[in-house]
């Protein structure tokens, strides 16, 4: 599933749906793509409708956090390319990279350097109850801009199947490199023993290298992590109370301190949404959207 390296000239212009982000793809790529439709249209004044919507067309976009390179999953000719081009130099030309027999749903950037995108596979596997059967399967790949050159995160875990690859849950400002993912597992041990529930995991997107950050349990469903990548809540679930822990203090630690009862079929009674924006450094400060009694949602700040 390595991502082989391919150069490929854009001759064509691109549409993404909204105007705004038309007009920013046709200012990053106005040399290229301005000079081809003006050629184009020079060889043929006449040209159909149908040509036009036989162009390349985009998948996902996303500028990179320092503002001067847009990363885009783009079809070309029947390929899937990740598509890398500066939009601070009028000089520089796109780059292609072929994403071989996978299909893929989104792109991140990690950084300036690293671009994570999910992908998707199917795989005849062995089923030990039906024989065989198709299986699709999603992992993270990890692009590295600088390099041309990827790695993909996560496997199968001796002797069990996993199709998840699990949710993206941050990128780490102080550690470009690395990403923090929430995956469901089979061997994260926790004080409780086998987690078998979404776990914290650290992944090296360099080297492809993961490791455990924090076990969950079967009742698990979502986690917050703070700018380091140190679980800072975590949220619990079972047929008859949703339980929030938070981290108290400079402690590694967390502790249970609100419950909500629900019962099967409920909407969640409150949902996560990550660390405060306006979070003083080193505050355990997360904000959350509660229901209230009319089944609206309000923000609310909890330590």
């Amino acid at each position: 599933m390595l991502v082989s390296t391919a150069i490929f000239k854009v001759v064509a212009s691109v549409s993404k749906g909204t105007a705004s982000f038309a007009a920013l793809l046709m200012t990053a790529l106005h040399v290229t793509l301005m000079g081809s439709s003006l050629a184009a249209a020079a060889a043929n004044p006449l040209a159909s409708p149908e040509l036009y919507g036989a162009l390349p067309t985009i998948a996902d976009a996303e500028i990179s956090p320092n503002g001067e390179a847009v990363a885009m999953l783009q079809y070309v000719d029947g390929r899937t390319l990740l598509v890398v081009f500066g939009i601070t130099d009028e000089n520089s030309k796109p780059e292609g990279f072929s994403l071989g027999n996978v299909k893929p749903k989104t792109l991140y950037w990690a950084g300036d350097g690293h671009i994570l995108i999910l992908v998707s596979f199917t795989k005849n596997q062995s089923n030990f109850r039906t024989g065989r059967e198709m299986i699709e399967y999603f992992r993270w790949v990890s692009f590295d801009v600088s390099e041309r050159k990827s790695v993909s995160l996560f496997k199968n875990e001796p002797g069990f199947v996993v199709p998840s690859a699990g949710r993206l849950l941050a990128t780490l400002p102080n550690e470009s490199a690395k990403a923090v993912f929430a995956r469901w597992s089979v061997s994260a041990r926790g004080a409780s023993g086998l987690a078998r529930g979404p776990s914290l995991f650290e992944a090296d997107l360099e080297k492809g290298r993961t490791r455990l950050l924090s076990a969950g349990n079967p009742e698990t469903i979502d986690w917050v992590v703070d700018e380091n990548g140190k679980p800072l809540a975590r949220v619990d679930r079972d047929t008859e109370k949703l339980t929030i822990y938070s981290r108290q203090g400079d402690g590694s630690r967390l502790k249970a301190i609100r419950t909500y009862p629900v019962e099967s079929g409920d909407p969640s009674p409150i949902i996560l949404y990550g660390r405060a924006s306006t979070a003083k450094k080193g505050s355990n400060e997360v904000v959350a959207g509660v229901l209230d009694e009319g089944g609206q949602r309000k923000l609310i700040r909890f330590y």
